[in-house]
């Protein structure tokens, strides 16, 4: 299954005043963007799949600093936390998962904001800088995440890799995924907001807006019977 466009599936709101871009990663010619693309489209892609992991084992020491000195890194988390406030969409005390954590800055952010969080993702050495206390951390793969279906209300993503079906499956029947990106399509991980509700499926929608450098999206599964 591969990318498609599918651009009735997702309203952009205007940019915020602060958007701005920031071409410093050049995310479209990065060595990563290949790789992601190719995961996303083919999800048994195991070799495409090493490299990320491996690049990302490697970088873990000095990504907290490096995340660190980056202005607006988390402004999209924040943007996408403010729209589902503002949309309702979450009931109260909602279980919440972050894929693809890396050092834990989105974490950061979510867990002032939920009281349980679970952030997980495949490179042991990335979880091992997150400095949020008490939130669990599970080492795990998004292709096979260790959550029994329909059990999570939001799945958040900052400069993460996808994987539509496993996410859809753990979701509850009305829970929701918010997608970030750092540094908008700049960032090496961008998956384009119309592409992944494509691979999402036909009943999702979404919104997404520009914020600070990035951008984030917010993805929703309409009922049976719309």
């Amino acid at each position: 299954m591969g990318l498609t466009k599918t651009a009735r599936q997702v309203n952009w709101f205007a940019p915020s005043a602060c958007a701005r871009e920031d071409v410093s990663l050049d995310g479209a010619r990065h060595r990563n963007r290949a790789h992601l693309n190719t995961v996303v489209a083919s999800p048994g892609a195991g070799s495409s799949w090493g490299v990320l992991a491996a690049d990302y084992d490697d970088q873990a020491t000095g990504w907290p600093e490096w995340s660190g000195s980056q202005a607006g890194y988390t402004d999209t988390v924040r943007g996408a936390l403010g729209y589902l406030d503002w949309f309702g969409a979450l009931p109260a005390d909602p279980l919440v998962l972050e894929v693809g954590a890396g050092s834990g800055e989105a974490s950061a952010v979510l867990a002032g904001r939920f009281g349980r969080l679970v952030v997980s993702d495949v490179s042991a050495k990335m979880l091992n800088q997150v400095t949020t206390p008490g939130v669990p951390r599970v080492v795990a793969d998004v292709r096979r995440l260790p959550f029994d279906s329909q059990s999570v209300d939001l799945v958040v993503g900052l400069n993460a890799v996808p994987h539509a079906a496993e996410i859809g499956r753990v979701l509850k029947p009305n829970g929701c995924v918010a997608w970030c990106a750092s540094f908008w399509r700049h960032t090496p991980l961008y998956v384009d907001p119309e592409a992944l509700a494509g691979e999402l499926g036909p009943r999702w929608r979404g919104v997404a807006r520009r914020v600070g450098p990035g951008s984030w999206s917010v993805f929703h599964r309409q009922p049976r019977s719309v």
